[in-house]
């Protein structure tokens, strides 16, 4: 190990496929956040010379972000207002399932409206509890508060505590409308999709851990990210 500022980084790796492989990592475990974003967490762990100019490389002519930005030209003439990633999150509820062997019945599903990554939680009820701490600990703590914060108008949404917590973080909570709920159109068609499939997965295995169950989720959604 190498000990740089007190902190403990693993040896600078020699071979270029292994520094390509790690930025890549890196950039997907950020959510394909951009170039500081995944500088930011190459740089826990590693550090060599001339890592920064490989980093904007990588980043800039990645595959999936290079794609996401047609699909963020598409947003923009809908009349969508962007940011950057996790700038405006819609959060949506999958279920009710059938029950897993722990009582999970739902799943609680977060998607950035830019790059389409989607945060997940199994649930055993619908409570503005439940909700608002997934709020805090998928959104808040691991991307940042939101400029906004979009769904339907769910008592598990439409609630005092979610409107505390989003008031606190300065994230504007804002709601689809009874007559136009496709405003909140990304989720939506995640959530649409994945429903079909965990519909399938529940029948093929009527009783299944919730354990099971998110990682089948997070495997979809890494194939609908791929896809969309």
């Amino acid at each position: 190990m190498v000990m740089t500022v007190g902190v403990k980084r693993e040896t600078e790796p020699r071979l270029e496929s292994e520094r390509k492989e790690i930025i890549l990592r890196n950039h997907v475990e950020c959510g394909h956040g951009g170039i500081e974003p995944t500088y930011v967490m190459v740089l826990r762990n590693h550090s060599w010379k001339g890592m920064y100019k490989e980093i904007v490389d990588a980043v800039k002519t990645c595959d999936v972000c290079l794609r996401h930005s047609s699909w963020a030209r598409n947003l923009k003439k809908q009349g969508i207002k962007l940011g950057g990633p996790f700038d405006k999150v819609g959060i949506d509820i999958v279920g009710p399932l059938p029950r897993t062997y722990n009582g999970v019945r739902f799943i609680v599903v977060a998607t950035d409206f830019i790059t389409r990554w989607s945060e997940a939680d199994p649930l055993k009820s619908k409570s503005a509890k439940l909700v608002a701490e997934f709020i805090v600990s998928k959104i808040f703590t691991q991307h940042g508060p939101p400029n906004e914060l979009l769904s339907d108008q769910g008592c598990e949404f439409l609630n005092q505590t979610v409107k505390t917590i989003c008031s606190i973080m300065n994230s504007k909570k804002t709601f689809t409308t009874a007559y136009n709920p496709k405003c909140n159109g990304t989720a939506e068609r995640v959530n649409q999709t994945l429903i079909g499939k965990l519909a399938v997965v529940c029948q093929l295995r009527h009783r299944i851990n919730s354990i099971k169950l998110i990682y089948v989720f997070k495997m979809l959604l890494i194939i609908l990210y791929d896809t969309y």
